[in-house]
């Protein structure tokens, strides 16, 4: 009887130590899930703020020079290397969707002139709050299991990297497509530049995937638009035909 005894009691500490386990490792497991909402929704909120001030900043002409974005700068760095971002990433990619908030980014960080920056900003302002809309509950729950999904993330990088380039060059191209085909060929057949940023325009114009490749791994300026390309090599292009009969696109 005693015996029959102990091991109730026996079976029943356990079973509350058990209970009182799985509750602990139930509200630490609620604990992380929340905590990493609240700092998925900070660092939107973070580069949301970011963008507003680089965009009132920007609206300063006259004060351009005394007021940097070294700041702003560093926040969008580190939101680029966040958990939220590859979740973004990861969404963006499985629906299918197409983005150009990762190209204006960059153009914030790689550009130094106010206005350029200004308008990068207000681009990828607009494009946030359009994911955060879309994606908000799918983003909030993702981040908890992203680590998980590391391998099938990076099996997609190169084909993420590749539509990340055609989307940034198109909406990058002023002019007429066939007048940049046109004067870009001259520059690498006639003129003899190396430039992987002609080749980057070239590969998304003529839609030649090796030479997209190739350019985004020479270090192809995904920031830079026709016009700046093509008045880097304005003194070249004075020869050229197309630029003499027809002159520059409005």
């Amino acid at each position: 009887m005693e015996l029959t005894v102990v091991v109730a009691f026996t079976s029943l500490v356990v079973s509350i130590i058990s209970s009182i386990y799985g509750f602990t490792q139930n509200k630490k497991l609620q604990e992380f899930e929340h905590r990493t909402r609240e700092d998925t929704k900070e660092d939107l909120v973070k580069l949301d703020t970011v963008l507003k001030s680089i965009i009132t900043k920007s609206s300063y002409r006259n004060d351009m020079k005394n007021l940097g974005f070294d700041a702003e700068k560093q926040i969008i760095s580190d939101f680029l290397l966040s958990p939220t971002w590859l979740a973004i990433e990861y969404l963006i990619n499985r629906n299918g969707d197409k983005t150009v908030l990762h190209v204006e980014l960059l153009i914030i960080l790689n550009r130094q002139d106010g206005i350029t920056i200004g308008f990068a900003a207000h681009n990828a302002e607009k494009e946030l709050s359009r994911i955060s809309r879309q994606y908000h509950d799918e983003l909030l729950s993702l981040k908890n299991n992203i680590y998980t999904m590391l391998p099938e993330i990076s099996g997609d990088s190169v084909e993420r990297l590749s539509k990340t380039a055609v989307t940034a060059v198109k909406d990058r191209i002023t002019y007429n497509d066939d007048y940049v085909r046109d004067a870009l060929r001259y520059l690498k057949e006639k003129k003899g530049v190396e430039d992987p940023s002609i080749d980057l325009f070239l590969a998304v114009l003529d839609n030649n995937d090796d030479l997209l490749k190739q350019a985004i791994d020479s270090g192809g300026n995904l920031s830079m638009d026709d016009r700046d390309l093509l008045r880097k090599y304005e003194k070249l292009l004075k020869d050229h035909t197309f630029v003499r009969k027809q002159g520059r696109p409005a």
